[in-house]
């Protein structure tokens, strides 16, 4: 048996706040029970963050790190994309915030962002794709964007396709992942950062240690901190810039993944 560890549930149930509090506590520490209980019938475990190999008490030393890499789809073209990327003369500038749609991603600041941007780029737009499972919360977004003109959501009730979501990547030129700072998320590394830096996105990022250096070591964008406003040298910074100087880096893909998949599985059937 193996156990393919995608999220800390434990973490994400006792403090995302996503069901009540007492809820959310008794269904995580049914959820770790059940983890520890089944853990040694487990023989090995898939982890989907490096983090978990510290946060999961259960572990052992039987385990693989597998990232949420990008696997692109046959038809995948953003290689295409011209490199090294520069926003200076990019007319109109295209914004992104996709996939989970929701306050602990940061939506409402990828509109805030946008709406201070254009005060020194009246010509960037936003396009919000993907799924909110809140009513509530997605009403609350669609009030606010309502009277903006310049933000077009896709989705929100209804779940978008993943390709699609891919497809809207390949057609802007900024990548938006404003998480809000929470215990649940600041040691992962979102699916979407490999998404955006395989399709040549510039990443504008909340700030954390982990992902700056990502950014960093690519040449892929920057961190700010999206709960303050914007100034005019954070602007000038990302206007300045000149990104993937080296191209798209291949580490972001799902190719060294998918040969430690395989060379894993293969070792536990010959047990």
């Amino acid at each position: 048996m193996v156990y393919d560890v995608q999220e800390n549930y434990f973490l994400n149930l006792t403090t995302q706040k996503v069901y009540h509090s007492l809820i959310g506590k008794i269904l995580g520490h049914t959820v770790r029970a059940l983890e520890k209980t089944l853990a040694p019938a487990i023989r090995h475990f898939f982890l989907a963050e490096e983090s978990y190999a510290q946060e999961l008490p259960f572990l052992g030393h039987r385990y693989t790190v597998l990232q949420n890499k990008f696997l692109p789809p046959a038809n995948h073209y953003s290689t295409l994309r011209t490199m090294p990327v520069s926003l200076a003369d990019v007319k109109p500038l295209r914004l992104l915030y996709s996939g989970t749609i929701s306050r602990l991603y940061g939506v409402l600041e990828a509109v805030e962002f946008v709406t201070q941007l254009r005060t020194f780029v009246p010509h960037a737009e936003l396009t919000i794709i993907g799924y909110c499972a809140e009513a509530g919360f997605l009403q609350e977004l669609k009030a606010r964007i309502e009277p903006l003109s310049f933000v077009t959501l896709i989705g929100g009730d209804s779940l978008v396709p993943h390709e699609e979501i891919l497809g809207q990547e390949q057609q802007h030129q900024v990548g938006l992942l404003p998480y809000r700072p929470h215990p649940s998320t600041f040691n992962c590394i979102p699916t979407k950062l490999f998404e955006y830096i395989g399709n040549g996105l510039v990443v504008i990022m909340e700030e954390n240690p982990l992902w700056a250096e990502i950014l960093r070591k690519h040449n892929a964008g920057l961190t700010i901190p999206f709960a303050r406003v914007l100034t005019q040298s954070q602007v000038e910074i990302l206007f300045q810039g000149t990104y993937f100087k080296a191209g798209i880096p291949l580490e972001v893909f799902w190719e060294k993944e998918e040969q430690e998949v395989q060379a894993v599985i293969s070792q536990l059937l010959r047990l």
